[in-house]
């Protein structure tokens, strides 16, 4: 089990006095949690605490943290008693967690077949607009899955990257004080039976996909993680560092 630590500052990074000012623009610290599992709950703590020193001015960066979490199913604050389809020590039994967490939507599912980004973005007056935020993530990851030979879309009305009628990306933000939480799941690989235990996102017979499945090719997770580096400080305005920290193993 492994939690994120702080990486290393690589060359440039140290070049002036950070601002804690946020909004377009700004610098975009980017953290890996590579290769181990993370403890989801200790990245989940992690985030919140990142969110509310982003707010209070007390962390100078936005920040992006990437990592494949160990088997959690994680409830919104619209998930019931319907959206769990096994008793709840059953899932224990599987070796899965269930986790309340402090987002909008219903149950999903996080696992280490899963890049999960979390994203502490302090917004400025201009970006205050959740849909349009949501449409930038969908975006940056819509183009990632390009690069890798996969056609992403969205479908109307409904947040995340579909694949067809297969979704392969969930997305759900948080907004404290106009600062960000949580982020986005994308499917890279291994099984998905652990979806098949909840309603997912609310979708009664929502099936997923993996980008492994959809090209036939195993992924490079340190590959992976600078595609969405690149693309995520492109579409959300931020300006992440030239090198990917952690190095460029999976």
């Amino acid at each position: 089990m492994q939690s994120c630590a702080d990486p290393p500052i690589s060359e440039g990074e140290a070049d002036s006095v950070r601002s804690s000012i946020g909004g377009r623009g700004s610098r975009l610290d980017v953290e890996r949690c590579a290769p181990a599992l993370a403890s989801f709950r200790e990245v989940h703590a992690r985030m919140l605490a990142d969110q509310r020193a982003r707010a209070e001015g007390h962390l100078a960066e936005d920040r992006l943290v990437l990592f494949s979490p160990e088997p959690v199913i994680t409830l919104g604050s619209g998930a019931g008693t319907k959206d769990l389809l096994l008793p709840r020590e059953e899932y224990i039994s599987r070796g899965v967690e269930l986790r309340e967490v402090d987002r909008g939507g219903e149950a999903t599912f996080h696992g280490p077949g899963q890049r999960v980004g979390y994203l502490t973005l302090r917004l400025d007056e201009s970006e205050r607009d959740l849909h349009a935020l949501l449409r930038s993530v969908e975006e940056a990851l819509i183009r990632v899955l390009a690069e890798l030979g996969v056609a992403g879309s969205r479908v109307e009305g409904r947040t995340g990257v579909w694949i067809g009628e297969r979704k392969i990306a969930s997305i759900g933000l948080s907004v404290r004080r106009w600062v960000t939480g949580h982020g986005f799941a994308l499917c890279v690989d291994g099984a998905l039976e652990e979806f098949a235990w909840i309603v997912p996102c609310g979708l009664e017979g929502c099936r997923y996909t993996t980008i492994a499945h959809e090209t036939g090719r195993p992924v490079d997770r340190g590959d992976l993680d600078r595609r969405l580096v690149r693309h995520l400080g492109d579409c959300l305005d931020r300006r992440p560092p030239h090198a990917l920290p952690g190095g460029d193993g999976s």
